[in-house]
Parts: C-alpha cells; sequence; structure tokens
C-alpha cells in the first residue's frame, strides 16, 4: 500500500487492494502478503467455508490460514477477519505490550483495539484473546441471550461458552461477564491460592478480586465462587431487598438463594451475609461436627465459628444454628435490651424470640440466655420428659440440665420450669 488509506479484500485464492488512484488485483494464488504503508488502512480477511481456519492476529501482523491458503498482513490500522459459523475455525488475538486494550467479545463477533490497532474477528467457533499481565487491559464477554452458557474464570483465564461460540480472555487484569437473566447462565470463578481474595456477591452483580486480578459477572442465574480456606479468602453476600430469600451454610460452603439467584461461596474462611429486616430472611448455618463449634446470637446479627471458619450473618429475621454433635459446642443468646423477649428451650432447641428477630439453636449440649433485667424477658425451660433432670435457680439465673444438655437463662426477670 501507500502512505494513504488503502483497503484490502483477500479470500482464500485472490486478493484485491485498493488505494488513492490504484487498485491491485490478485487471483488463483494461495499466498498474498501485504504491507500497509500508514494511514488507516482497512483488511478485510475471508476464510474457507469448506476448512478448518485458523487466524493469528498481532498490533501490527496478522496471518490467516488454512489447507489451502496462507494469507499475511502487515501494519493495517484495521483488521476483519470472517470464518464460517460451525466450521471449526479458531482465531487467535493479541493485545499490545503497555497501556489499556479492550477485548468485547459475543457469541458471533469479538473485537480487541487499543493504542494504534483494531482486529476483529467474526463467526469463528473459538476465539482466544490475549492480555498482558501488568497492564491495565480490560475483557468483556457477553452470552447468547437465547441459551444456557457457561463462564468459567481463574485469575489467568476466563471462557464463555456456549453453542456455537467458545470465547476467551488470557492475561486481563479486569474481566467483566455479562449474562441474560433467566436464561440459566452459570458463572463459575477461582480465587487466587496465594492470597487472600475477597467475593462480592448480589442478586444482579458478583465480583472476585484480589492483588492483580478482578472478575465481575452479572444477571447470572447461578454464581459459584471458589476460595482457599488457607489464603483467609472473605465472602460477603447480600440478598434482595423486599423479597424473602434463604441463606444455607456449612464449614465448607455457603448458598444464598432467592428469586432469580443463586450465590454460593465454596471453601471461604470468612462469611458475612446480609439480610433484610422484615423480609422474613432465612438463615441456616451449620457447625463442623470435626471440631466444637461456638454460636453467639444477638438481634441484629449473629455468628458461629470454630478455629477453622467463621460464619456472620446480620439483619436476618429468622437465623437457626445447628451443632455437630460434639459434645463441646457451644450456644450463646442474647436478648434486645429495648424489648421484651421470650427465650424458651427444650433438650434438643432454644431459641430467643423478639421484635424482629428469631434465633436459634438446634442440638447444641450448652445453651447460656443473656437478658436485660428489668426488660421484662420471660425464660421457659423445659426438661427431657423421659430422664430425671436438675433444675437450680437464684435470682439472677437459672439452670435446667440433663443428659446431654445444660440450659442456662441469666438476668430473666421472669423464669418458668
Amino acid at each position: 500500500g501507500n502512505a494513504g488509506s488503502d483497503s484490502l479484500r483477500l479470500w482464500p485464492n485472490r486478493g484485491k487492494l485498493v488505494g488513492n488512484n490504484y487498485a491491485v488485483t490478485a487471483a488463483t494464488v494461495e499466498k498474498i502478503n501485504v504491507h500497509g504503508g500508514g494511514g488507516t488502512d482497512v483488511a478485510k480477511l475471508y476464510g474457507n467455508p469448506a476448512t478448518p481456519d485458523t487466524l493469528e492476529a498481532f498490533p501490527d501482523s496478522a496471518r490467516f490460514h488454512g489447507p489451502a491458503f496462507d494469507h499475511q498482513v502487515f501494519s493495517y490500522r484495521y483488521l476483519h477477519a470472517f470464518a464460517t459459523a460451525g466450521g471449526g475455525d479458531v482465531a487467535r488475538l493479541y493485545g499490545r505490550l503497555g497501556g489499556q486494550d479492550t477485548l468485547e467479545a459475543m457469541p458471533e463477533a469479538t473485537r480487541l483495539y487499543g493504542d494504534g490497532f483494531f482486529t476483529r474477528a467474526v463467526d469463528f467457533d473459538q476465539v482466544s484473546s490475549h492480555g498482558n499481565q501488568g497492564d491495565v487491559d480490560v475483557a468483556r464477554l457477553y452470552d447468547d441471550p437465547l441459551a444456557a452458557d457457561a463462564f468459567d474464570a481463574t485469575p489467568e483465564v476466563a471462557s464463555f461458552i456456549g453453542a456455537g461460540f467458545d470465547n476467551q480472555a488470557h492475561g486481563f487484569r479486569y474481566v467483566h461477564a455479562i449474562a441474560t437473566e433467566g436464561s440459566g447462565d452459570v458463572a463459575t470463578l477461582h480465587d487466587d491460592p496465594t492470597a487472600r481474595d475477597y467475593y462480592k456477591a448480589a442478586p444482579e452483580v458478583a465480583r472476585l478480586y484480589g492483588g492483580a486480578f478482578f472478575t465481575r459477572v452479572l444477571r447470572f442465574d447461578q454464581v459459584l465462587a471458589h476460595g482457599t480456606p488457607a489464603s483467609g479468602d472473605v465472602a460477603i453476600l447480600h440478598d434482595d431487598p423486599g423479597r424473602p430469600d434463604n441463606l444455607s451454610a456449612t464449614p465448607d460452603s455457603v448458598a444464598y438463594t432467592g428469586v432469580g439467584f443463586d450465590n454460593q461461596a465454596h471453601h471461604f474462611r470468612y462469611v458475612h451475609a446480609y439480610g433484610t429486616r422484615g423480609d422474613n430472611d432465612v438463615a441456616a448455618l451449620h457447625g463442623d461436627p470435626s471440631r466444637p463449634d461456638l454460636y453467639k446470637a444477638f438481634p441484629r446479627y449473629a455468628r458461629l465459628y470454630a478455629d477453622t471458619y467463621f460464619q456472620r450473618v446480620l439483619t436476618f429475621d429468622h437465623v437457626l444454628a445447628y451443632g455437630s454433635s460434639d459434645p463441646a459446642d457451644v450456644a450463646y443468646l442474647y436478648d434486645d435490651p429495648a424489648g421484651k423477649d421470650v427465650f424458651d428451650a427444650t433438650p434438643e432447641v432454644a431459641s430467643i424470640v423478639g421484635t424482629g428477630f428469631d434465633n436459634q439453636a438446634h442440638g447444641f449440649p450448652y445453651v447460656h440466655a443473656y437478658s436485660t433485667s428489668g426488660s421484662g424477658d420471660e425464660a421457659r425451660l423445659h426438661d427431657d420428659p423421659l430422664r430425671r433432670d436438675t433444675f437450680k435457680a437464684t435470682p439472677n439465673k437459672a439452670v435446667l440440665d440433663g443428659a446431654g444438655f445444660f440450659n442456662r437463662a441469666l438476668a430473666f426477670d421472669t423464669v418458668y420450669a
């Protein structure tokens, strides 16, 4: 080409280059090399519909080749490559080192662009795009709105796969995946096992990030995030305000579900979940059967933890904590100092209920309930009807205990046993 703006078109066995005051045509040629001459040159490359072809595109050059052709272009500002959907064609796109490159990948077309270059790949069955570690490259990957697709991301590689497409992003600092709500899309996110990472999820959006990566997913029906307990990863989960949602947690995994969302956190050392008071949100927390668990519940928040996990829930209307049959499991239940609350305990289940909260302890051998003297709180202690139990009471505390249980009420104005 020359210093002006040239237009190039290459097919498997022919090509045409057009510029200011000139045109060059090549026919029945299997290999064509074209050099741009500056300006805003545009190249359009077409594959062979009958064979699987491969595109390799860099900011300053590209090669498109198959069994019957091998074309290369150099120094073209804009590059457009066209494949045949379902033909097994593969594209590999590379960004520029330094600066910021942007990737936008959709099922039918992908474009990668930055300072001085623009590359677009259309109808390739697989597209792998490569950023540069250390740059601030950004990738946006989109689903097929009419089908269920799968997104998978590690700190190094992200892929969005569906019927007829496989779009990959390698080495991008920031990755955003956009789904279609209700289409059955699933996102799986993986942490950096060598460092502490953070997972934050709400019904519409979730993100997992660390010191060198940031992954965000939007409008996925299900999000599965995987952490590493030894690295101290943290998960923060939010509800859908205005609707009743459900949280289920074990020491290894947490699932927060509601209308149109299922956000899960697996193997996170610390979990914090938020409900909305008055929405009838329910949290079910399960202890670790291999070690003693400690449960502490207040009107506004509750936490269940041991030396290997920590679960905290805030502003849930109902919190149900389940001991693990460890004889050393202990539950502490606290009243609302400003309201009148009721503590009710059997050998199997204990609960403290007040305005806006219902905190329960299931299967804890030791339960201690704390009241505020003068607030009108009431305690009801129930025995084991099949065994001999012991009740002891002083003005400040009452204890009913028997085989396998110990329920204590402190500073309650009224105690029934």
